[in-house]
């Protein structure tokens, strides 16, 4: 089985699944990647561009909350609709 290298593919599926516009999407380069990447950083996290290599869990500016469960998918019961398949 060939594995594909990019998601152009997936972004399209979910673009069409979820009957989004896709004029709202565009491919970057990687600069524009980088420096999209980094204004996420700085906005959420205390990392700015070193978070580039970085895990952000610990970073994240606050005020910030976790939920910690002792079985972590039931709360999935409080949060989806019984209908709707998760």
């Amino acid at each position: 089985m060939t594995q594909r290298l990019d998601f152009r593919v997936d972004i399209e599926e979910a673009i069409k699944t979820l009957n989004l516009s896709s004029n709202n999407f565009r491919l970057v380069s990687l600069h524009e990647y980088e420096e999209i990447l980094v204004s996420i950083l700085e906005r959420f996290t205390t990392l700015g561009k070193k978070g580039l290599n970085y895990s952000w869990w610990s970073s994240f500016k606050k005020p910030s909350c976790s939920i910690h469960l002792e079985y972590a998918p039931d709360i999935l019961k409080e949060l989806v609709p019984l209908e709707e398949t998760v």
